[in-house]
């Protein structure tokens, strides 16, 4: 999927489901993700994740509020 090049990635979502999974895959190619979440609380268990495997993942809170 890569053509050799190191991205920077935006991903919304990237701390569940698909979101998290295509997260996962960018980080396994190298390159480094700025992941969206509605809480810091939800971003928590992901920056655990990038600890244990070393991925250079930017987590910003999206919270729409009215």
């Amino acid at each position: 999927m890569s053509d050799g090049r190191k991205k920077l990635i935006l991903l919304t979502g990237g701390n569940v489901g698909l979101g998290l999974e295509a997260c996962k895959a960018m980080c396994e190619e190298g390159h480094s993700v700025v992941a969206t979440v509605r809480s810091d609380e939800k971003g928590e268990l992901m920056m655990r994740w990038e600890e244990d495997h070393g991925y250079n993942i930017l987590l910003e809170n999206s919270e729409l509020v009215e």
